[in-house]
């Protein structure tokens, strides 16, 4: 039964990689500035349950935030394990009017354990960070030669056009990749389940199972202890049915050799 008991399905799904990355730990986070702007199934923010996307964090183990604070106060310690508390805060209500604060408990990950996941959280923040920037440096000045008046008005236009519609689809390929790990891990999840229904069903089966081999065993005891009883008191019986016939022969004997003697002494 304690075999039975192990939890079998403890270890986490595997990653096709290990892969390399810059820090050691991991809490699963993508974000805009303090903004959470994607979560990464699996991670500890997603496990949580507790932090959801476009959320606000304002403090990390205490300390407040800002856009260029937030990753090295969220890294920490950079050892696995460790824990930090998070205060976000989550716009609710009609038209989002409401704001709801709390502190949310995270464990760092070990980012080997979900390496591929990482890898690609780093590659699309990069690129949405390239594409957030790119108008800075982008030459579009072609497109408006015919027009050198416009230049620069049509050049900052496209360049921000340019780089909503990267983002944009960086946003689309994320979403998509979001849907693909959350199906992912419902099938995980189910099968943890149904691997959990098939260890508690087997686990009761041995229940039942230890539970009929000790009433048969305590049946069969009975029966032993009710056949010895019974063996001895037909034990007893033969013995004493043997003693009376042992009596009775001795009677007869005496009163044969009795009559012998009465028979003896009318002779003379």
């Amino acid at each position: 039964l304690d075999t039975v008991n192990k939890d079998v399905v403890g270890q986490r799904a595997p990653t096709s990689s290990p892969g390399k990355h810059a820090s050691r730990s991991t809490v699963g986070l993508m974000l805009n500035g303090r903004v959470v702007d994607h979560l990464l199934p699996g991670g500890p923010a997603y496990i949580s349950r507790n932090i959801n996307k476009n959320d606000t964090i304002w403090m990390v183990d205490g300390t407040d935030v800002t856009p260029d604070t937030i990753h090295d106060l969220l890294l920490g310690s950079d050892i696995p394990g460790t824990q930090l508390t998070v205060r976000v805060s989550s716009r609710v209500g009609l038209n989002n009017l409401f704001e709801t604060t709390r502190d949310v408990v995270l464990t760092r990950m070990a980012a080997e354990e979900i390496a591929d996941k990482v890898r690609m959280f780093e590659l699309f923040t990069q690129l949405k960070e390239r594409a957030a920037h790119q108008g800075k440096g982008t030459d579009v000045s072609t497109f408006n030669a015919m027009n050198p008046t416009a230049r620069q008005t049509g050049s900052n236009r496209l360049s921000k056009d340019l780089d909503k519609k990267q983002i944009a689809l960086v946003d689309e390929v994320i979403d998509l990749w979001d849907i693909m790990l959350n199906q992912d891990a419902d099938r995980w999840n189910q099968m943890v389940n149904n691997v959990g229904l098939m260890q508690g069903e087997s686990l009761n089966i041995l229940v039942d199972l230890r539970d009929s081999v000790l009433k048969l065993k305590t049946q069969l005891a009975g029966e032993r202890e009710a056949s010895l009883q019974l063996l001895a008191e037909r034990e007893a019986f033969f013995l004493a049915e043997r003693h009376q016939h042992a009596l009775v022969h001795r009677k007869a004997l005496e009163e044969v050799k009795k009559g012998m003697e009465e028979e003896a002494d009318q002779r003379h």
